[in-house]
């Protein structure tokens, strides 16, 4: 769901927008997403009808594979063992008032997510290019705002993560582009798989601070996940991404990009996110 609230004056922190994902339609778990919608108002590349960088785009998964691989939106288990969240994120997005610190899983049908689910057609075979899928928020207005900052929770469980692969988080002023030609600010568009977009930071489980434009490119990120029971070393991590290059634009989509490794062929690189929260400042 989302909530938007107007500027009230100078030097205000406003809620932008947010999503948890809980009261969405859609009726299908993480294991069996066939019939599971993206959240209301987003959009989901699917058929290389996104630009991802130059004139690179998304991967085909336009005919059978279209609902149940790429970006999907669903609870509990993701698809595959081995890789994935357990559940969704419990503890919501932050809001103006609260700065949600637990990354407690919940595995009920009411913690939707979205994950990138990798299993084929999207981990290629070893040494081949890496493949990409897109999900874009619907459009948002910064025109308001001197700085902008997003949230968000995620889950990157997977021995297959690394080696360029991860995810990417871009902001531009296009529907279906997450390229730097595009891109709302400087440096908040893709230039390649590996390159470009927002520096997301987050504290890794061992209290080591992070820095990177792509979650799981130095390997995955959680210890465990998929069958495995709520435990610090499969809980949920916050990152945070400064967006105020795009302060001032009136029209910016924020898109998600899940990109397998291009090392390894293996499925195991499924990525959730859940609880976003962008909040900008007047």
């Amino acid at each position: 769901m989302t909530h938007v609230s107007a500027p009230s004056g100078g030097g205000q922190r406003v809620l932008i927008a947010s999503w948890d994902f809980n009261d969405d339609t859609g009726s299908s778990s993480a294991s069996s997403p066939s019939s599971a919608t993206v959240p209301t108002g987003w959009a989901k590349a699917d058929s290389e009808n996104f630009t991802l960088f130059g004139s690179t785009t998304d991967y085909d998964l336009q005919s059978l594979y279209q609902n149940t691989k790429g970006w999907v939106f669903g609870y509990s288990n993701s698809a595959t063992g081995a890789t994935g969240a357990i559940g969704g994120h419990a503890g919501g997005p932050d809001s103006l008032d609260t700065v949600i610190t637990s990354g407690v899983s919940d595995e009920t049908s009411d913690a939707r997510y979205l994950f990138s689910e990798t299993s084929t057609p999207m981990n290629p075979g070893s040494g081949q290019e890496a493949r990409a899928s897109i999900i874009r928020t619907e459009e948002l207005d910064f025109s308001a705002y001197a700085s902008v900052e997003i949230t968000f929770w995620f889950h990157c469980y997977g021995a297959s993560f690394g080696s360029g692969g991860g995810f990417g988080l871009a902001a531009t002023t296009s529907a279906t582009s997450a390229s730097s030609a595009d891109e709302a600010g400087s440096g908040l568009g893709f230039t390649s798989y590996t390159a470009g977009g927002a520096t997301m930071e987050f504290t890794d489980l061992s209290d080591t601070a992070k820095s990177l434009v792509r979650i799981g490119s130095e390997g995955q990120v959680q210890t465990g996940g998929h069958g495995s029971s709520d435990l610090p070393a499969n809980r949920w991590i916050k990152a945070t991404a400064d967006l105020s290059a795009a302060a001032g634009e009136s029209s910016v989509y924020i898109h998600l990009a899940g990109i397998s490794n291009p090392v390894i062929n293996s499925y195991t690189q499924d990525f959730g996110v859940d609880s976003i929260a962008i909040i900008g400042t007047t």
